[in-house]
């Protein structure tokens, strides 16, 4: 036995696992796409069962991609993604490879090609492209992605089979991937989310029984299989480790007492000492760094070993079985580069074994040798940086260099993350206080992208020790906008006004910058948002700004014009907006506020294509623009688009947005707030049941804060409230909404026009006075904007209100008004309506004609809700009846016929005895008769108009 390597059988005791895998096999084949994880601690066999996988999927006829993460390759943008799809792409024919990356699939090469430092991606457009690309290999036969180690994967890869994920409905496509158990390198659960999970635990006594007698001989006692049953816990690279190091050498003399789990190292150290002890060396410098990335260089620099000795080192431990094959150089072409691939053991717990006897300082020196030797041959500042990480302090000024170096690529890569933990790592560093401020500066300017609350933490340590005024402004400006993501903005305000008064008047141009962003962020608190009218004309008559902070208040001017309406004419403000457009990338977070106004004040003032026109110039130049930015501006396209009636493309563009902002983390905020707004309206106008439940639960509890976000959420929940029929609900929504903007000093805001909705709850709660007083209230207001989709919206809601003859002529109005806006869905909410009102009055032909009308428009806008309910209002038995009596007459009819008398039937509808007296006059003329005892009769089969 001396001789030979025993073959240990790997899938022995997993036929459920083997089953499960093959219903998921089954399931994907048939077009029941799903994720299935392998989950179990490292060496219970996953490697083993996914190779199984991978056979099976290929012998039934899919296509099967496979990728295997590591550890120091999870910083590697798309590091997984690229393993799955780069040589399906590059190796292909040149027909089929023109066919794959066309269409929406082309962005995906660029991806590919540009390897791990173009890291600064829109995630959408990538992942979408990444997508299309995927499909696109599922066409002939079902696709099957494989991922090892998932817990490994690089960020972005998760993320994009995340969003593959959401999308797999329909599609043949299946993801198969295996994990350790326990938090992820992210502080989550590794894996997809969604993914089924499938426990791979240790082997039971059967199955050990069953490997240990067909790998050693019948002959073994049953105590020696009780033993390794006990020192393995059936972990399968455990056993065979465990074999492998004692094959031939009896089991009768192993026991339980001997035996426990650093017994395997024992076992495995005692082979290689027994060899030579630079099998030692080059074993432990693998396992410390725990990388595929090792090649025989770095392993020889970490070793402490000559080119040669590590040469037969790693060729005698592939020998011995605990090296892969990958380890070989080429033609033995010696140790001087990374020709002999990555150095690799064969399990886990053969890497595990030689690890135990690794200390925490071991593992710091052979980091440091490692990222000393990468730094000498000038490798990536992201390798070096990645060793730097598993150190505690190199106390040298390469590793500073290297750390901030590679903090800032990640920064202008759009991967803030990355560059807190490698700023945070600089800080271990001796550093004088000067380079220590320095870097808690770069620090909290990162942090405000990924932990706001760090990022008050550390721009706090250095407020105050600098002397330098710009530096002082700089701070201070980061600080505040850190405090207001962490929605504390009176701190915010309080740093603002503080540096504003050290800065005035010795620095005034830098003082009025500083106030500049006092302004935007005073908005958002009542207590200082009635302040903003005096602080902007103090501000305006100030001559001290420097022209890019006159460009922001120009845009802050713009944006409160455009909601006061007090000064200046639409003509003028549309004007001004434009000249304050930001003109380079949104790289710091004044731009981004300037940008923010620029784009609110044209959206209020309805000028929408110029809006989404900006916000795609900042789309399309997101290499260069701060990760909120590109959020952002997809968040304003899903509103402007919304507002425009294109429901489909304002889905897909808050997906974007919900993505990017996931990407970060970002769950406060502002944008978060627009976003979710955005979410809640369409959900709302779509009578989408399933994502309304979703969104109320989410805003289940709004913050008691007074903050403008908070009236957003109001608004936007009272508008879920009213489509779920829970009128009550969205009144008082809507009312506390309006009593928040009134502290705000906003009568009116057309961004959240809440006497709308609220006179429509009061309505349907036959609280019709005061259903009216508010519908004429926004109709007073909107008259005075001016606005097409403003006043046709107030003119179809006064309409809705008003039960007399003047109701048709505010309906006549607003679809008149509302033909002329870009407003095509409330377009056809008010066409429907009249057509149902005129075809109520005698004008059948008329009615019909601009119901298909108003069907067609809803049917272009997405709005599949609104156009099945004009289509059963068409086709409808009641269709063909000239003389349909409104909802408020049907109910008056019904009582009256059931005995009523006309003050009880006012008491029953809280409605005057003159306008009950107007309405059976009207009931009498449609239904042709003359006396009240004809109503229960004329009543039957009659309909009331649907409400659109």
């Amino acid at each position: 036995m001396e001789g030979s390597t025993p073959h240990v059988p790997r899938l022995r005791g997993r036929a459920g696992q083997l089953r499960a895998i093959g219903c998921h096999l089954d399931a994907v084949a048939g077009g029941r796409p799903g994720i299935l994880n392998l989950s179990g601690p490292a060496g219970s066999g996953k490697t083993a069962l996914l190779t199984a996988a991978t056979a099976e999927a290929s012998a039934r006829g899919f296509r099967v991609l496979t990728a295997r993460s590591a550890k120091l390759e999870r910083d590697f943008v798309f590091g997984v993604v690229r393993q799955l799809l780069e040589s399906t792409v590059f190796e292909a024919p040149a027909a089929d490879r023109e066919r794959l990356v066309g269409g929406p699939a082309a962005f995906a090469v660029e991806v590919l090609e540009s390897g791990p430092s173009a890291t600064a991606v829109d995630l959408h457009s990538t992942f979408h492209s990444l997508w299309h690309l995927s499909r696109f290999l599922a066409e002939g036969s079902p696709l099957l992605l494989v991922i090892d180690d998932v817990h490994f994967a690089d960020s972005l890869s998760i993320q994009w089979l995340d969003y593959v994920s959401r999308r797999l409905s329909g599609q043949r496509i299946g993801i198969l991937t295996a994990g350790t158990a326990g938090p992820g390198p992210f502080g989550k659960a590794p894996g997809v989310t969604g993914a089924r999970q499938l426990e791979v635990g240790g082997l039971d006594a059967a199955a050990i029984t069953e490997i240990v007698t067909d790998t050693l001989g019948e002959n073994v006692s049953p105590e020696f299989v009780r033993t390794c049953h006990t020192v393995t816990a059936g972990n399968p690279a455990l056993l065979e480790g465990l074999l492998r190091s004692c094959h031939g050498a009896g089991g009768e003399r192993l026991d339980p007492s001997r035996f426990g789990p650093r017994e395997l190292a024992t076992t495995v150290y005692h082979r290689l000492e027994q060899e030579d002890t630079a099998l030692v060396a080059l074993a432990q410098a693998i396992a410390a760094l725990e990388g595929t990335d090792t090649d025989l260089e770095l392993a020889a620099a970490v070793a402490g070993l000559p080119a040669s000795a590590t040469f037969w080192a790693a060729r005698r431990l592939r020998e011995m079985s605990l090296l892969t094959d990958s380890a070989d150089s080429a033609g033995g072409a010696g140790v001087d580069g990374a020709e002999g691939g990555a150095l690799t053991f064969t399990e886990r717990g053969i890497q595990a074994a030689i690890a135990c006897r690794l200390t925490p300082q071991d593992l710091h020196t052979a980091h440091a040798k490692a990222a000393r030797f990468l730094n000498g041959v000038h490798a990536p500042c992201a390798r070096v940086a990645a060793h730097l990480q598993e150190t505690r302090q190199v106390g040298q000024d390469w590793a500073v260099h290297t750390l901030l170096s590679a903090a800032r690529e990640a920064i202008a890569d759009g991967d803030p993350t990355t560059a807190v933990a490698h700023l945070r790592r600089v800080l271990h560093e001796p550093l004088t206080p000067e380079q220590r401020n320095e870097v808690l500066f770069e620090l909290g300017s990162a942090e405000i992208h990924a932990d706001p609350p760090a990022a008050v933490h550390h721009l706090s340590m250095v407020e105050s020790e600098s002397a330098d005024p710009r530096r002082q402004a700089a701070i201070a400006a980061l600080l505040a906008g850190a405090l207001s993501e962490c929605d504390r903005f009176r701190e915010s305000l309080n740093v603002l006004q503080h540096a504003v008064d050290r800065l005035d008047p010795d620095h005034p141009e830098l003082a009025s910058e500083l106030e500049t962003e006092i302004l935007y962020l005073s908005r958002h608190d009542p207590h200082t948002a009635t302040t903003v009218p005096q602080r902007l004309a103090n501000l305006r008559r100030r001559n001290s700004s420097t022209p890019q902070a006159r460009r922001r208040l120009n845009a802050f001017v713009a944006e409160h014009g455009a909601v006061a309406l007090d000064h200046m004419s639409a003509a003028a403000l549309r004007r001004l907006a434009l000249d304050s457009t930001p003109p380079g990338p949104l790289n710091d977070l004044g731009e981004l506020r300037a940008f923010g106004a620029v784009v609110g004040a044209l959206s209020n003032l309805e000028e929408y294509d110029l809006a989404l026109q900006i916000c795609e110039e900042v789309l399309d130049d997101r290499r260069r623009s701060l990760p909120l930015a590109t959020g952002l501006a997809s968040a304003y396209c899903a509103d402007i688009r919304y507002q425009i009636g294109q429901l489909t493309a304002a889905r897909s563009d808050a997906q974007a947005a919900r993505d990017r902002l996931e990407s970060f983390e970002i769950r406060r905020g502002i944008i978060p707030a627009l976003l979710d707004g955005t979410e809640m309206r369409l959900a709302a106008v779509q009578h989408d049941t399933e994502a309304a439940e979703r969104l109320l639960a989410r805003h289940r509890h709004i913050a008691k804060s007074t903050y403008l976000r908070t009236c957003m959420a109001l608004h936007g929940r009272g508008l879920l409230h009213a489509s779920m029929g829970n009128h009550t609900a969205a009144l008082n929504d809507q009312l506390d909404c309006g009593r928040r903007l009134e502290r705000f000093g906003f009568v009116d805001h057309p961004q959240l026009p809440w006497r709308v909705p609220a006179a429509l709850a009061q309505f349907q709660l036959g609280n019709h006075e005061e259903a009216i007083l508010l519908a004429k209230t926004q109709l007073a207001f909107a008259r005075k904007r001016g606005l097409p989709r403003t006043l046709g919206i107030a003119l179809h809601t006064a309409a809705t209100v008003t039960e007399d003859a003047r109701s048709i002529d505010l309906l006549t109005e607003a679809v008149e008004v509302l033909g002329r806006s870009q407003a095509k869905l409330e377009f056809a909410q008010a066409q429907a309506e009249l057509a149902v009102r005129l075809g109520g009055s005698g004008g059948h032909e008329q009615a019909a004609t601009m119901l298909n009308q108003a069907m067609s428009t809803a049917t272009s806008c997405g709005a599949i809700a609104l156009a099945g309910r004009i289509h059963q209002q068409l086709h409808s038995p009641a269709a063909a009846q000239p003389q349909v009596l409104t909802r408020r007459e049907h109910n008056i009819a019904t009582l009256a016929a059931q005995g009523k008398s006309n003050p009880e039937i006012a008491q029953a509808l809280v409605l005057s005895r003159r306008t009950i007296e107007f309405h059976l006059t009207n009931i009498y003329r449609k239904l042709g008769i003359s006396r009240r005892n004809q109503l229960t009769q004329s009543l039957v089969g009659s309909t009331t108009p649907t409400a659109f």
